[in-house]
């Protein structure tokens, strides 16, 4: 049986979507509940306008996400079309310039020659060839702009519930006592998270998005803290 590796690039875009929407989630939520609940909002307001902020943040980060992987995807397939323009106008360019990545990879210029013309003919092979030494892309891999944009809002909406379900247990005057570090260990495990999905260190991942978020929602506080 062939031996596969498992790479973890593949899941990036979608890991970033994930990790983006959940972070942001948390930490905006938090920070808007903590910074309410430091200017003494009352308990009912405070749900209110946290959900408010749950709802509005989910929808916006779902569209800034749709119009964003949009744009890259638009550039990707006008890249592909360039591609397919140039193989069909320049063949003779393409095949020399192909013969060329494969010396710089390391193969012999017979050999460089033999394999492309093995592909001269082999339309689709050809163009993902060109697609993934030239611009690290492949014709069936595109951006997925609603898949992002879902992933996003769900994401985004389990993170701010975190505070939201909060709110509804603990009184104001107790909730910046317990929101914090319930905020700062979902933020951690998020990291860890991350980390294990996209097979970076478990450790740098924790503690770069747990200080971030730490230093966001003490930030947060103290500027509610301004108004109470």
């Amino acid at each position: 049986m062939a031996h596969r590796e498992h790479h973890f690039t593949n899941r990036l875009p979608i890991v970033r979507s994930m990790v983006m929407g959940a972070n942001d989630g948390i930490i905006s939520i938090s920070a808007l509940v903590l910074g309410l609940a430091s200017a003494k909002m009352g308990d009912e307001n405070l749900f209110i306008a946290g959900s408010i902020g749950l709802i509005s943040g989910a929808i916006s980060m779902a569209a800034g996400e749709y119009l964003s992987v949009s744009a890259q995807k638009d550039s990707e397939l006008a890249d592909i079309n360039r591609e397919k323009e140039a193989l069909a106008n320049n063949p003779e360019e393409e095949h020399d310039e192909l013969i060329e990545m494969f010396k710089q990879k390391g193969l012999s210029g017979e050999l460089s020659q033999k394999v492309a013309e093995e592909l001269r003919s082999k339309n689709k092979a050809l163009l993902n060839i060109h697609l993934k030494e030239e611009l690290g892309i492949g014709e069936e891999e595109l951006s997925s702009p609603i898949l992002a944009a879902f992933v996003s809002f769900i994401s985004f909406t389990t993170g701010g519930s975190i505070p939201i379900i909060a709110s509804r247990f603990f009184e104001n005057k107790f909730l910046v006592t317990y929101l914090i570090p319930m905020s700062v260990i979902a933020l951690v495990l998020l990291g860890i998270l991350s980390a294990i999905t996209g097979g970076s260190s478990k450790l740098k991942g924790a503690i770069r998005v747990g200080i971030v978020g730490s230093t966001i929602l003490v930030c947060s506080l103290m500027i509610g803290g301004m108004f109470g």
